[in-house]
């Protein structure tokens, strides 16, 4: 009895040392904090700055995916911000690039899928391109929805596919407009969200759009596709 007692507490011993010594890669996901929040204000200098310290830092799982994500964002700013394609498909090249070594390091991330899933979204620009594509988007959704259904960039990236994705491919204003709803909601702060939410309730409700668009520019100032929607209202 004593025998099998020393046993045990033997292999518990050796399976937490293990754990300590090699994590786990399904045990954590990227933390963002401070590329939220540069995020959410459209800072763009901020998330410069944040850039430049990541690739003076030793490559990693954190390394790699923070780039993963903030190449992402960069997209995010060309393509509504910008309004320059180009430029956002260049930086989603860039976002899977760092999302496939971060994956080596740690290949279990919900934020990590879901970034791979909107990179290469950004890469379908007709038919022959989503075929090429659609299957990796397809693939990175429904990974990041295993480790995660309630992960924030998850959500996002499912929020822009209701509401730029046309309706034979599951294009969906008001399914937009409800998950950008409850992304505001989770996040009040990030000025995208709040813009997509305007571009969403827009066609049925133009006054309350005109108030979002209002309020994405109060929160960040930078934000030009704000900018350009009130000028036309």
């Amino acid at each position: 009895m004593q025998a099998g007692r020393r046993t045990r507490i033997g292999f518990w011993f050796l399976f937490w040392l293990v754990m300590f010594l090699f994590p786990s890669a399904t045990a954590s996901d990227l933390e963002l904090d401070g590329i939220q929040g540069a995020m959410d204000r459209l800072a763009m200098d901020e998330a410069k700055g944040i850039y430049a310290e990541l690739q003076s830092q030793d490559e990693g799982f954190a390394v790699w995916g923070q780039l993963a994500v903030l190449y992402n964002f960069f997209a995010d700013y060309a393509e509504f911000i910008e309004d320059d394609l180009d430029k956002s498909r260049d930086f989603a090249d860039r976002a899977i690039a760092a999302a496939e070594e971060a994956a080596a390091y740690n290949g279990a991330s919900a934020t990590l899928q879901a970034v791979l899933g909107d990179a290469y979204a950004r890469k379908i620009t007709g038919v022959f391109t989503s075929i090429r594509f659609g299957g990796a988007v397809t693939d990175a959704i429904e990974a990041a929805e295993a480790l995660d259904p309630d992960n924030e960039q998850l959500l996002y990236v499912q929020a822009k596919r209701y509401m730029l994705a046309p309706a034979a491919f599951g294009g969906d204003r008001e399914a937009a407009a409800t998950s950008f709803e409850r992304l505001t909601e989770r996040n009040p702060n990030s000025s995208l969200y709040v813009s997509f939410l305007a571009a969403a309730v827009a066609p049925e409700d133009p006054d309350r759009a005109r108030a979002l668009w209002e309020r994405a520019l109060e929160l960040a100032p930078t934000n030009d596709w704000a900018e350009r929607e009130l000028a036309d209202l």
